[in-house]
C-alpha cells in the first residue's frame, strides 16, 4: 500500500501548474456516499481567478480577478439519497458583489446489494445562472461518480 501511495503523490507532481475549472462556482469531486437521512448539511465553495479572460466572451464577462462563492445546503431523504440547493454569488472588480444564480440538484447512491465492483451515484444538477457568468441561461447536468476504497485511501472519480 505504501507503493500506491507513493505513486500517488509523485503522479500530482507531474500535473501542469495551472489548472483550468470547469465551472466557476464549484471545484469539487463528489465521494460516493450521499448525505444522511435526515441530516443537514451546508458547504461554501469560494474561488478567485487571479489570471483570466480581460474580454467578454459573448455575454460572459471577462474572468481576470472574479471571485465566485456558492452556498449549498444538502438534505439527506434516504439512506441513498439526497437533495441540495446552491446560491451562487460573485464579485467582478468593475460591479462589485452580485447575484449570480441558483441551482438544485438530486444525487442518488446505487445501492450495495447490488455487489458493483465499485461505489456509485448518479446526479442530476439543473442551474440557472446569470449571462455574464454562463453562456447559457439553464443547463442540466448528469453527473455519475464512481469510487473505491483501498484500505485508509479513497479514491473519488467524477468522469464528466
Amino acid at each position: 500500500m505504501s507503493r500506491f501511495i507513493l505513486a500517488l503523490v509523485l503522479g500530482s507532481t507531474a500535473l501542469p501548474v495551472a489548472l483550468g475549472a470547469q465551472d466557476p462556482f464549484e471545484i469539487v469531486v463528489y465521494g460516493d456516499e450521499t448525505t444522511p437521512r435526515s441530516t443537514w448539511e451546508m458547504e461554501g465553495h469560494f474561488n478567485y481567478v487571479a489570471s483570466g479572460t480581460t474580454s467578454p466572451d459573448g455575454t460572459v464577462a471577462p474572468t481576470k480577478h472574479q471571485a465566485h462563492v456558492a452556498l449549498e445546503l444538502t438534505r439527506g431523504l434516504t439512506s441513498n439519497w439526497e437533495v441540495g440547493v446552491y446560491a451562487l454569488g460573485a464579485y467582478r472588480p468593475d460591479n462589485g458583489l452580485e447575484y449570480a444564480g441558483w441551482r438544485l440538484r438530486s444525487r442518488v447512491r446505487l445501492p450495495e446489494a447490488w455487489r458493483l465492483p465499485v461505489d456509485a451515484t448518479l446526479g442530476a444538477e439543473l442551474e440557472f445562472t446569470q449571462a455574464p457568468y454562463d453562456e447559457n441561461a439553464a443547463g442540466l447536468e448528469i453527473r455519475p461518480t464512481l469510487g473505491k476504497r483501498f484500505g485508509r485511501v479513497q479514491i473519488d472519480l467524477n468522469p464528466v
